[in-house]
């Protein structure tokens, strides 16, 4: 979905003070969200998951990388992660 890829895209190259954007996914447990999630804001930066919304904090990346995601296991899944409060 181009709206999760732009999020992510925004929250690594963000100027200013502020480190971390909050990312928030609704609809996790559907196929195309818990894909693009998983590539472009990464199963890492993943802090719960609350029924059908997922919360991501992504940081800023160096200005020379490229890459979305530091380690990328298909295994991980964004819907395998819960918490209980949100």
């Amino acid at each position: 979905m181009t709206a999760i890829f732009t999020a992510g895209v925004f929250a690594r190259s963000k100027r200013g003070n502020s480190d971390k954007t909050h990312v928030f996914v609704h609809e996790i447990d559907r196929n195309v969200e818990k894909i693009c999630s998983e590539e472009f804001l990464c199963s890492e930066n993943l802090v719960e998951t609350k029924e059908l919304l997922g919360h991501f904090v992504v940081e800023k990346m160096e200005a020379n990388r490229f890459e979305f995601c530091s380690v990328f296991d298909p295994s991980s899944s964004p819907t395998t992660s819960s918490s209980s409060s949100v």
